[in-house]
C-alpha cells in the first residue's frame, strides 16, 4: 500500500490524505512537535504531493502536562506546517494516559506529478535520502544510554523535512518511492519491491547511518520493533555474505521515525538529484538497485 491514500477531483487533481501520531522521542516538547509533523508530512511527500494543510491531535494525562508544554508541542508542529507551506485547520485533544501527538495531512498533485511504489523498473538506482538509526537512539536516550548533547543531531535531523527531497524527485522523474518508517529499511525496501514485482540490491556500505547509532548497533545493542520486523521480514531477505545477517540485521529492520524517502530513479538523473539535493543544505547517497524479479516473490538482496 502506497504512504498516503488518494481521490480525483471534479478538476483531476489528486487529493491525498494520512494520519501519523506518535510518542515523544525526546525531552524538547518544540522539537517533539517538529519531528511528528516532519513524521506525518512525508507520507504526502513519499507520494510527490504538496502538503495543503492537516488537523492536530494531541493526547495528554489529565493534569499531568503544563499548558505551556502543550503550546510548545502544538508549536513545534506548526511551524514545521508553515515551513510545508500548509495551514493548520485546528485538531483534537484526547486525555490519555501517556504523551503522544500528530498530524492529519491533506495535499494535492497533479496526476503527471503523482510517485507511487510501483513503478521502479530494472536498471534503476535506489536513493536514501536521510541515515538510519533513529530508532536505537531513541530508546537509548529514553533509557539512559545516551546523553542529550550525543542525540540531538539525530533529532534535529528527524525534525528536518522531506520537502526537497519530494521536489526533486519529481523533478527528476522519479518511478516510485517511499518513506522509511515503522518497518525499516528492510520492510520498506520490500513493500517496494512487492508493489513493482522487482528484486532489489542493497549495498549495505552505502547506507548513510547516523553516527551514534552506529555505535550501539556495534555493541549488539537491538530494538524490540527491530526484532519484530525481522521476524515478519526477513524470509524475504537474502545476505551477501550470509554471515553479515549476524551484524546488520538489527539495523535493516529497525523502525525510523521521521526517516528519508527510499526512491527509484533512472542511472541519468541520480546524479542530478543528488546534486540538487545537496545544495538545498541535504544529503542523498546511492544505495543500490533494481533488477528483475528472480523467482515468484520480490525479494531484497543485501551485499556487504
Amino acid at each position: 500500500m502506497d504512504d498516503a491514500g488518494g481521490v480525483c477531483l471534479p478538476d483531476g487533481a489528486l487529493l491525498f490524505q494520512s494520519v501519523d501520531i506518535i510518542a515523544p522521542p525526546c525531552d524538547d516538547p518544540y522539537l517533539y512537535g517538529r519531528i511528528a509533523a516532519a513524521n506525518a508530512l512525508s507520507d504526502l511527500y513519499a507520494r510527490g504531493a504538496a502538503p495543503l494543510c492537516a488537523l492536530h491531535v494531541l493526547a495528554l494525562p489529565p493534569s499531568k502536562v503544563p499548558a505551556d508544554v502543550a503550546a510548545r508541542i502544538v508549536q513545534g508542529g506548526l511551524d514545521a506546517l508553515a515551513e510545508a507551506g500548509a495551514v493548520s485547520l485546528g485538531g483534537h485533544t484526547l486525555k490519555e494516559a501517556n504523551v503522544f501527538y500528530g498530524l492529519a495531512v491533506t495535499g494535492h498533485a497533479r496526476p503527471d506529478r503523482v510517485v507511487s511504489m510501483r513503478g521502479a523498473r530494472p536498471g534503476d538506482v535506489l536513493i536514501l535520502t536521510k541515515p538510519i538509526g533513529t530508532g536505537i537512539v531513541i530508546e537509548q536516550f529514553k533509557g539512559g544510554g545516551l546523553s542529550e548533547a550525543e542525540a540531538r543531531p539525530v533529532f534535529e535531523g528527524m525534525a528536518r523535512l522531506n520537502a526537497s527531497a519530494a521536489r526533486h524527485m519529481v523533478r527528476w522523474g522519479a518511478h516510485a518511492a517511499t518513506d522509511v518508517t515503522g518497518f525499516g529499511l528492510g520492510g520498506h525496501a520490500w513493500h517496494l519491491a512487492v508493489a513493482s514485482r522487482v528484486d532489489l540490491v542493497l549495498h549495505w556500505a552505502d547506507v548513510p547511518v547516523y553516527e551514534p547509532a552506529a555505535r550501539l548497533w556495534a555493541q549488539g545493542l537491538w530494538t524490540g520493533a527491530s526484532r519484530t520486523n525481522a521476524k515478519y521480514y526477513g524470509a524475504h531477505v537474502v545476505w551477501d555474505p550470509p554471515e553479515a545477517a549476524e551484524r546488520w540485521e538489527r539495523a535493516l529492520f529497525e523502525p525510523q521515525t521521521s526517516g528519508g524517502l527510499l526512491i527509484a530513479l533512472s542511472p541519468a538523473a541520480a546524479e542530478d538529484f543528488c546534486a540538487a539535493l545537496e545544495a538545498d543544505g541535504f544529503s542523498a547517497r546511492v544505495i543500490g538497485t533494481v533488477r528483475p524479479m528472480a523467482q515468484a516473490m520480490a525479494r531484497v538482496i543485501v551485499r556487504q
